[in-house]
């Protein structure tokens, strides 16, 4: 038997107070400031970043001068991978770049600490992505200064 108090919009007001509730709990509650810190003047700073949405992995990277200024930017779409795959390729990549384009003194900074941890052998390299991390070291060996942030 249904309620006659209970209307369509009472039920509209219930769903969306419920989601707000969700939505607040689920939010991030502190805001925190980012500061982009650059390279000395003899160098450039690599950014790479990569992410995943229902299975489909895509990567992005860019390199900027001590001035804030983009030298390059590039990003690729991977297919089915995960975000540890896309950001350990998006960092060979952007080193493959920076080699190319006879960059000799870089800066580097992600936000994969599994695979920063990996660069630096802080930890031992998950299979998946050990190719990727031998390529990295060995472009890396490339360069006159390289430092991970």
């Amino acid at each position: 038997m249904e309620d006659p108090n209970i209307t369509a919009d009472t039920i509209s007001q219930v769903l969306l107070i419920s989601w707000s509730i969700w939505h607040s709990k689920n939010q991030v509650s502190k805001y925190f400031h980012i500061k982009w810190n650059p390279p000395n003047h003899d160098q450039i700073k690599i950014n790479f970043d990569g992410s995943e949405r229902q299975g489909i992995a895509s990567l992005g990277f860019d390199f900027r001068n001590a001035n804030g200024q983009p030298i390059f930017a590039a990003s690729k779409n991977l297919g089915p991978a995960s975000i540890l795959i896309a950001a350990a390729t998006a960092l060979r990549d952007a080193l493959h770049a920076a080699q190319h384009y006879n960059f000799s003194r870089v800066l580097v900074e992600g936000d994969s600490k599994v695979l920063m941890d990996c660069i630096l052998k802080k930890i031992g390299t998950p299979w998946r992505i050990k190719t990727l991390v031998e390529d990295i070291w060995k472009i890396a060996s490339s360069f006159s200064f390289i430092r991970y942030f």
